[in-house]
């Protein structure tokens, strides 16, 4: 069974997240170290150590428009070692309380803002263009618009002792810290939403069952105030996960049973799940077990593309974000990526994930035809069983693809013209 007059399912639902972001601030450092200048000031905030100077704040701002330029839609604050655990700060006078630490967040959020301000024209440009070469080809290119999404680190972010490798929290850690940890960062988003104009808020890295239990009681039986505010100031989120093998997070918990645990929370509230800076070469399996996931969820009420969403207005289907890293060995004696590990070639990494796409889009009609043929095997009078179309497709996942450490604007540049040559060619 072939699905009726299209090949791929999905050209209308793709987004490119940004990538490396604190590793193409650590380059851009670099290269300003050799004119006389620093890296991150505080490793404890790593990246986000560059929020709290005026000079750390525009290399920001520039960082942020090396990825517009690059070709993104969305854009993550540089905030993902912001957090209010007093003791893992540094030891600084430029942060001593909540309210500087606040400031950090504030900052991240406009300075992710401001990029998409100042590029506005730049934008402009391109849509026109695009529009042109619609009317030209009478194909759909993926889109320019941008959108800021929040980074907000994992516990073992905060930790700042490689926790998120191994999510390992310490025996002392709780569901009840663990809620308290993230409960406090959302806030700051939801009472500065006005200012900033963030879109979403991006949970990442999260490498633990007792970190996922935590923001499922959370989102589920936890302040009913901050879920309402997230869906009446139309801010999206997502939980992108951690693995460290094809199967895996980095606690060891099978990903198939965490999925399960997660789809507790409402896809009105979490919109997506996700897998981040994990090894590229793991991605084809782990994504096998995500989409198999997704498409679980998204049948236990059956909805066929192209019918009206489900209760409350919200995606019945999930979406799905993915963004690796180039699984590059990282060597802590001599603190550097050791040569010739991973995939470190910007042409190479765009490859794979446009390899990812092709493999969610036939996973995905399988799973429909095969869904389709069972219903059909169960239903004495059904008539024409071997008939299949895009009636029958339950609505495809959206997608957000981008990279994590160690892949550059040069990757999310290939990325996209990798991206819409295949659809091109399938559509």
């Amino acid at each position: 069974m072939t699905v009726a007059s299209r090949t791929t399912i999905m050209p209308y639902g793709i987004l490119l997240l940004d990538g490396g972001v604190s590793t193409h601030l650590e380059q851009k450092l670099r290269q300003e170290e050799e004119r006389g200048g620093q890296g991150f000031a505080h490793r404890e905030l790593w990246s986000s150590s560059l929020l709290i100077t005026p000079k750390g704040r525009e290399v920001i701002l520039d960082g942020h428009k090396d990825w517009i330029n690059a070709g993104c839609n969305v854009i993550s604050t540089v905030t993902y070692q912001c957090h209010y655990r007093h003791e893992s700060w540094p030891d600084t006078p430029m942060l001593q309380t909540d309210d500087q630490m606040t400031d950090l967040f504030r900052h991240g959020m406009s300075l992710a803002r401001r990029a998409v301000v100042d590029t506005a024209l730049q934008q402009q440009q391109e849509q026109e263009k695009q529009v042109q070469e619609q009317q030209r080809n009478r194909r759909l290119l993926l889109p320019q618009e941008r959108w800021i999404v929040v980074s907000s680190g994992c516990f073992g972010a905060a930790l700042a002792n490689g926790a998120e490798y191994t999510g390992d929290y310490g025996s002392d850690c709780t569901i009840s810290r663990l809620i308290d940890f993230h409960r406090r960062k959302i806030q700051v988003v939801l009472q500065h939403h006005q200012h900033s104009a963030a879109d979403g808020i991006a949970i990442e890295t999260v490498p633990s069952l007792l970190e996922c239990q935590s923001l499922v009681q959370f989102f589920k039986q936890g302040d009913d105030d901050i879920v309402r505010s997230l869906r009446q100031q139309d801010i999206a989120c997502w939980i992108s996960l951690s693995c460290r093998n094809q199967s895996q997070l980095n606690d060891g918990t099978p990903l198939e049973d965490t999925l399960k645990v997660l789809s507790d929370i409402s896809t009105c509230t979490v919109q997506a799940f996700g897998l981040n800076c994990c090894d590229v070469a793991h991605l084809p399996a782990l994504v096998d077990i995500l989409v198999r996931h997704i498409f679980s969820e998204a049948t236990t009420t059956e909805r066929s593309v192209g019918s009206t969403t489900s209760s409350g207005g919200c995606d019945h289907t999930r979406g799905i974000v993915l963004y690796p890293n180039s699984g590059e060995v990282w060597d802590s004696p001599s603190q550097t990526w050791k040569k010739e590990t991973g995939c470190t070639t910007p042409n190479a990494m765009a490859q794979h994930l446009v390899s990812i796409v092709h493999q969610i889009d036939t996973l995905w009609t399988m799973l429909c035809c095969n869904k389709h043929k069972d219903k059909n095997n169960s239903n004495t009078n059904h008539n024409n069983s071997a008939t299949f179309s895009t009636a029958h497709l339950v609505q495809p996942p959206r997608l957000i693809l981008g990279g994590c450490c160690r892949t550059t604007p040069a990757t999310i540049a290939a990325l996209r013209q990798g991206l819409e040559s295949y659809f091109r060619k399938n559509t």
